[in-house]
């Protein structure tokens, strides 16, 4: 299976909070695990390398989110 990349907003703030920005990561899916890295802020060019990356279970990362494992029934 390919790897799939996207970036995705993680953390995002309340629309009437001005001085908060959305935290984006690049998230890559493959057959096995879900990896998270590439953190950045959206309206800042802070460093934001020392975070992560995070590796997750696929399975487990999918049924965190309410989702059926692959293969179950």
């Amino acid at each position: 299976m390919d790897v799939v990349t996207f970036r995705r907003v993680q953390l995002s703030s309340d629309p009437s909070a001005q001085s908060w920005w959305p935290l984006t990561a690049s998230v890559d899916v493959d057959e096995s695990t879900v990896h998270w890295g590439g953190f950045r802020m959206g309206h800042r060019d802070w460093d934001q390398s020392e975070l992560g990356p995070f590796v997750f279970d696929r399975d487990q990362y999918e049924l965190a989110l309410g989702r059926p494992a692959r293969g179950a029934h």
